[in-house]
C-alpha cells in the first residue's frame, strides 16, 4: 500500500513539476512572442490540467490512500482497483494533456497558414476525439477513487454495526 501511495505522491510532482514548466515557458517573452495565440492557449491548457488534474488530484489520491484507512481503522476496499485507478489517472491525464496540446497547436498552425475552417476542423478532429476518450479515461479514474473510499468507509462503518 505505500508503494502505492508513493508512486501517486510522486506522480504529483512530476506533474506539478512538469506544469511549472510549460508555465515558465508562458512567462519568458522572447519564447512566447513568436508563438501564434492558439498555442499559447494550448500551452496554458497543458499547464492548467498538469497542476489541477495531475498535481492536486494525485496528491489527494496518494494522501487519501494512506490516510483515510489509517484514520478509521479499515483496510482500503480494494488495493488492486487502487493501482487500477492510478494507472487510470495516469494514462487518461497523459493522453488528454498530449492531444489537446496537439490539437490546439495544429489548429493554430493551419490557422496562421490561412487553411479554411472546414480543413482546420476536418485535420483537428481525431485528436479531439482522442482528448475526449483520454478525458473520459481521468474521469472513470476519478469515479473509480470516489467508489474506492466510500466502499472503504462504509465497509467499517457496517463492522461496526
Amino acid at each position: 500500500m505505500d508503494k502505492l501511495c508513493r508512486r501517486f505522491l510522486f506522480s504529483a510532482l512530476f506533474y506539478l513539476t512538469l506544469g511549472g514548466l510549460l508555465g515558465l515557458v508562458l512567462l519568458i517573452n522572447p519564447l512566447v512572442s513568436f508563438l501564434p495565440e492558439g498555442m499559447i492557449h494550448s500551452i496554458e491548457i497543458g499547464s492548467f490540467y498538469l497542476v489541477v488534474v495531475g498535481f492536486l488530484c494525485f496528491m489527494v489520491f496518494g494522501v487519501s490512500y494512506r490516510n483515510i484507512p489509517k484514520y478509521i481503522d479499515a483496510p482500503l476496499y480494494s488495493v488492486k482497483l487502487a493501482y487500477l485507478q492510478y494507472w487510470m489517472a495516469n494514462v487518461g491525464l497523459a493522453g488528454l494533456v498530449v492531444f489537446s496540446i496537439f490539437a490546439d497547436m495544429w489548429g493554430s498552425l493551419l490557422f496562421e497558414a490561412d487553411a479554411d475552417a472546414r480543413a482546420i476542423s476536418a485535420a483537428i478532429k481525431p485528436f479531439q476525439k482522442l482528448a475526449i476518450v483520454f478525458g473520459a479515461l481521468e474521469t472513470a479514474a476519478l469515479f473509480l477513487f470516489v467508489y474506492i473510499i466510500i466502499k472503504t468507509v462504509n465497509a467499517k462503518v457496517k463492522h461496526h454495526h
